[in-house]
Formats: structure tokens, sequence, C-alpha cells
């Protein structure tokens, strides 16, 4: 059974990858790393754009549009081809995210911007490919040392925002589907009341209440913005 809900922590992500992007300057060279089914991805017309893709993980998903399919890992670009990429979220689904983020370093200009998102918090998704959870301060660490310097990092929301998505996933666990056609006939008013409670008029109250969080300990994930630092050269060996 699939329940749509207002996800309000693919707001925050879409928002800040909207308002990243925005700052580039006009002809911009981007790579999408992961980018995954157009449906979740951000495009600004002003700027080109690279898809990257392994292409597995979610068998529902439309990869047909992916412009390169290769491993994060081992990406067929040169050396500071890029203005910016854009990888969101799709650090949790590599296996070596430290080896990731120093490819990506290596695809970008000196001074290029990297604007990543990554879960805190979140449910095991896209199995197996589904290996990590970061805090801000493990993503601060495997950015410095893939050579990026972190510019802002800012948390999607608080304990209640996490929880406004949370509970909205309440009904595909309470309606698992039945073959039965009269089965599904009967539980079908309850099933309609318990969808609109806690898919529509539960989450925008906890949304609302999100305020109140003012540590944000308690966090969906992250958003970060990293600048690709220039490597030092003529360093000398003691």
């Amino acid at each position: 059974m699939r329940v749509e809900f207002i996800d309000y922590i693919r707001f925050e992500i879409s928002g800040f990858a909207k308002e990243s992007l925005a700052g580039l300057g006009a002809g911009a060279l981007v790579m999408d790393a992961g980018a995954g089914d157009p449906a979740y991805q951000v495009r600004d017309p002003r700027l080109r754009f690279v898809s990257v893709d392994l292409c597995v993980g979610q068998d529902d998903w439309d990869y047909s549009a992916i412009d390169v399919s290769a491993d994060l890992c081992a990406l067929p670009f040169a050396a500071g081809d890029f203005d910016a990429v854009l990888c969101t979220p799709t650090l949790e689904h590599v296996s070596e995210p430290e080896a990731v983020l120093k490819e990506l370093r290596r695809c970008l200009k000196p001074g290029g911007k990297l604007f990543l998102t990554a879960p805190q918090e979140w449910y095991l998704h896209q199995p197996p490919h589904d290996y990590f959870r970061y805090t801000k301060y493990g993503l601060a660490h495997l950015l410095e040392k893939a050579g990026f310097k972190v510019i802002s990092t800012e948390p999607h929301g608080g304990y209640f925002l996490l929880m406004s998505h949370r509970i909205a996933l309440f009904p595909r666990f309470f309606f698992p589907p039945v073959k039965n056609p009269l089965l599904r006939l009967l539980r079908k008013p309850f099933k309609e009341l318990v969808v609109f409670i806690f898919t529509r008029l539960l989450p925008p109250v906890f949304v609302r209440m999100d305020r109140f969080d003012r540590d944000r300990y308690a966090t969906a994930g992250y958003s970060v913005t990293a600048v690709a630092t220039t490597p030092r050269t003529g360093a000398t060996s003691i």
C-alpha cells in the first residue's frame, strides 16, 4: 500500500538544493552525484547538469534519464571538470563515503562548491544499499579529510519535524495489503480515517511545534555547504 503524505523533510532538502544552486553563476557545470529518479531531482535552467548514478537500489525509480552510470568512487571525469557538485541524499548509500568525497573533490575546481545532504535519523531504505547515518561532526570530519572546508551545516528541523514524517508512515504498518475483497471493503472507512489523521491532520501540527526544539539534536539530517580547498604544494617531509 502506498500512502502519500506531505513530506516536510523532502521540502527541507529540495529547498536547500534550490537555494544553493541559485547562488551559482549562469552556465556553471554541476554534477548531480547520486541523481536517482528525475522526480527527486532539482534543476536550475541557468546551469548545466551532468547526472550520475549507479542505477541500483530502487526498483520503481526511472533511471533512463541518467547521463552517466558510474560508481561515485571512480568517476569518469577529469580533475577540476565541475564548478559544483550536488549530492542529495546519497552518502548513506555508498559503502566507502570517504573515498566518494575524495573523488567528488577531485572532480571539482579549487574553490568549487559541494552541496550535500545526509541523514542522521532514518529508517532502513533501498536495502542492501544502505550503510550509514551521520552526525554533523562526522560529516565535518569526513569532508575535511577529503579536502573540503565546511562553510555551513544546517539541520533538517528538529524532533517534531522528524516526528511529522514518522507518524505519517503509521498507516503503512497498520494496513498491510490484503487480497480478500470483503476485508478490504470492511476496513476501508477505518483506513481512510486513520490515513487522514496520520498523514494530513497530525504532521502539520508537529511541524508547527518544531520551534520548541531549539537544540535540534534529534534531527532527520543535515544540509552542508563545503568548498574544495586548494591542495598544498611544495610540502617538505622531515
